[in-house]
């Protein structure tokens, strides 16, 4: 014969025995949940403190110069990247811009630059690297449209070598 109670069988006392194992099982249960819990939220918890930690390191890699990121380049290495740099948008959550379409070409065969407008193509040639002060004096050259300025003349204004 089974040791199971039916609901003519079972005693009071029994019925109470029943709940009070029902009760510690579950007690249990929800103990080892919580652990479980507590151990990945310390899990996740480490590994949010190591994320910020690695973006941080990334960060002081990328100081802001002025207006400029220390770092980064554009242009093939030739012109410091203006700040923030594209590393400095990234992590702050900035989506790149979608690349241009061979539609949305323009009429100037250099760089994309609207025509007339001064290119570091006229002050530098492939490879050759041009210093923040040629930059400066591109960007406040008072040109009409159209000037090429070469960089025997951005080196000239600037004194440059």
């Amino acid at each position: 014969m089974s040791d199971r109670h039916t609901a003519d069988t079972i005693t009071d006392d029994a019925l109470d025995a029943l709940y009070e194992q029902l009760e510690a099982a579950e007690e249990s249960e929800a103990q080892q949940q919580l652990a479980t819990a507590r151990e990945a939220f310390a899990a996740a918890t480490t590994r949010a403190a190591r994320a910020e930690a690695a973006l941080d390191r990334v960060r002081a890699l990328h100081p802001q110069e002025g207006d400029y990121c220390a770092i980064c380049t554009t242009d093939y290495g030739r012109l410091s990247a203006p700040w923030p740099c594209p590393t400095i948008r990234a992590l702050d959550g900035e989506q790149p811009a979608p690349a241009p379409a061979a539609t949305d070409a323009t009429d100037d065969a250099c760089c994309g630059k609207p025509p007339g407008a001064v290119c570091v193509h006229d002050v530098a040639t492939p490879g050759q690297r041009i210093t923040r002060e040629q930059l400066d004096a591109l960007r406040n050259a008072n040109t009409p449209p159209g000037t090429v300025i070469t960089a025997d003349a951005v080196n000239a204004a600037t004194d440059q070598p």
